[in-house]
C-alpha cells in the first residue's frame, strides 16, 4: 500500500531524490507499494494514455495531489533486480476499488508463505480513506439507496457526492479488511497472528478558528466542513486535540488473548509506537546492544491484552498513569501547529493547527475523564497541575530531541538541537 517515505529507486541520488523503500529501510523483503497517496479508485488510471478513460475522479472530476500538466502516475511498485533501477511497476489498470487490490496482493503472498510452511510479518496501508478518496459507482449506487448505508435523518438533506464517495471508500475497506482475514484463516494462520486494525490521525479538514465544527453539538456524525466523523471529540487531523490523534483500535491474537467474550473493551492509551515493543516481546528479542540505553518510544501491550477483562491499566513506576507527548516533526515548536502532553486523565494543549482564537493559543488544562470534547479549559482553577504538564512535556520534548541528535541513524542536521519550553516561549 502507501509508503511516502522517499523514492524505490536505487540510484534515487542521481534524480536528486532519496532512496527510501520497504526494502531499503523498512526491513521487509517484498513490497507491492505506491510511493506516496494514491486515488482509492482507478490510482494508476493516468499512467498510460489508454488507459485514461478509465480514470473515476469522483467527486473531485479532476486528479487531484498531482498537476495534470506534469505527472499523475500513481502506480504500484515492486523489485526487481534485473529493471534498471532495481524496481518495475504494474502494466495494467488497477480496479475500480483499489482496496481490492491490496486485498488480491496480500491474499497471493500469504498463500505462498504457506507453501513453504514460513510466518510472516505484514504491513497494509490501505489508501482508504485518504484523500482522494473515491467510492467506485455501484456501491455508491447502493449506499445512495440506503442498502448499505443508514440513511438521513428526517429533515436533513440527501448524501453530497462527497459524502457518498466518502461512505462508499468506507464500505470497501471494510470488505477488504475481511478478505484478509479470510485469507488468514484459509491458509491456517489465523489463530496465531497478531492483527492491528486502526488509523493514523482523525479526519481530514480543519475546523477554525477553535477546532469545534459548525454541528458539533448537535450532528457531529454528519460534519458540515467535510466527510468523517471524530463523534465527540475536538479537532480533526493535525490538531494536538483529541479529535486530531484518538482514534478507534482493534486488535486480535487468538492464540494468545483469551476470553469468555468475543470482544474486550478498553479505555487505556495505545498508540502506534507500541508495535515494536509489543513484536520484539512476543518474538523475545531485544534491542541490538548498542541500542539498549537510548531512549526507548512505546511499550508492549500485552499485558494490555492479557489482562484486559480485569480492568488493567498502565501504572508507570516513575510518572504514574500512560503519558503520551505531542509535537509535530519540526525542530522548533511552533504555536500554529501547536504541542501538547498527556498525563492520565489530565492534558495540556497549547496551540493546534485548527486554531486561530486567542483562547486556544494560550495554556489550556483539560480533565478528559468528565470533559472527552475539551471544551471546558481548566488552567486557572488547577494551575498547579498545568505547571507540572508543562515541565513533563518540556523534559520529554528535550529527550525527543536528544533522540533526533544523538540516538538515530537517520541523517543529522544542524537544526537537531534540544529546544526547552521556556526558549520558545520567549521568543514567540
Amino acid at each position: 500500500g502507501k509508503w511516502h517515505l522517499g523514492s524505490f529507486y536505487k540510484d534515487a541520488a542521481r534524480y536528486g531524490g532519496v532512496v527510501s523503500s520497504p526494502l531499503s529501510h523498512g526491513g521487509f523483503t517484498k513490497m507491492n507499494a505506491t510511493v506516496e497517496v494514491a486515488p482509492t479508485a482507478t490510482s494508476n488510471c493516468m499512467c498510460k494514455a489508454e488507459w485514461n478513460d478509465l480514470c473515476d475522479f469522483g467527486h473531485n472530476h479532476e486528479p487531484t495531489h498531482c498537476k495534470p500538466e506534469g505527472e499523475c502516475c500513481f502506480n504500484y511498485w515492486w523489485d526487481d533486480p534485473l529493471a534498471p533501477h532495481g524496481v518495475t511497476n504494474l502494466t495494467w489498470p488497477t480496479p475500480p476499488d483499489d482496496s481490492l487490490y491490496l486485498a488480491d496482493a496480500f491474499s497471493r503472498y500469504l498463500k505462498e508463505r504457506s507453501a513453504q510452511k514460513k510466518p510472516f510479518l505484514a504491513q497494509i496501508s490501505f489508501h482508504n480513506c485518504h484523500k482522494p478518496f473515491i467510492g467506485s459507482k455501484k456501491v455508491k449506487e447502493s449506499c445512495a439507496k440506503g442498502e448499505t448505508c443508514r440513511p438521513p435523518l428526517n429533515g436533513e438533506e440527501p448524501y453530497t457526492d462527497e459524502e457518498l464517495d466518502y461512505y462508499a471508500c468506507l464500505i470497501e475497506l471494510d470488505n477488504a479488511v475481511g478478505l484478509i482475514l479470510n485469507a488468514l484463516k484459509r491458509y491456517g494462520y489465523y489463530d496465531n497472528t497478531m492483527t492491528w486494525f486502526t488509523t493514523d490521525n482523525g479526519p481530514e479538514k480543519n475546523c477554525r478558528p477553535t477546532g469545534i465544527c459548525k454541528n458539533a453539538n448537535t450532528n457531529p456524525q454528519r460534519p458540515i466542513e467535510a466527510p468523517g466523523s471524530a463523534g465527540p471529540l475536538r479537532g480533526r487531523k493535525r490538531d494536538i486535540y483529541e479529535g486530531g490523534h484518538r482514534v478507534p483500535g482493534i486488535v486480535s491474537f487468538p492464540s494468545q488473548v483469551k476470553s469468555s467474550s468475543s470482544t474486550v473493551l478498553s479505555w487505556e492509551t495505545v498508540t502506534t509506537m507500541d508495535f515494536l515493543p509489543t513484536i520484539m516481546e512476543v518474538l523475545n528479542v531485544e534491542r541490538p546492544l548498542e541500542q539498549r540505553s537510548w531512549a526507548f518510544d512505546g511499550r508492549s501491550i500485552l499485558p494490555l491484552l492479557r489482562n484486559a477483562t480485569t480492568g488493567f491499566k498502565w501504572a508507570d513506576t516513575e510518572e504514574g498513569p500512560r503519558s503520551v507527548g505531542y509535537q509535530f516533526y519540526d525542530t522548533t515548536l511552533n504555536k500554529s501547529k501547536g504541542w501538547g502532553y498527556r498525563f492520565g486523565r489530565w492534558k495540556y494543549v497549547e496551540g493546534s493547527m485548527s486554531c486561530l482564537h486567542p483562547d486556544c493559543q494560550k495554556p489550556q488544562l483539560y480533565d478528559l475523564d468528565s470533559d472527552i470534547g475539551e471544551r471546558v479549559d481548566l488552567s486557572s482553577k488547577y494551575p498547579d497541575i498545568l505547571e507540572d504538564l508543562q515541565l513533563k512535556f518540556q523534559k520529554w520534548h528535550e529527550s525527543v530531541m536528544k533522540s533526533r541528535r544523538e540516538e538515530s541513524k537517520c541523517r543529522k542536521t544542524e537544526l537537531m538541537l534540544p529546544q526547552s519550553l521556556t526558549s520558545v516561549s520567549e521568543t514567540e
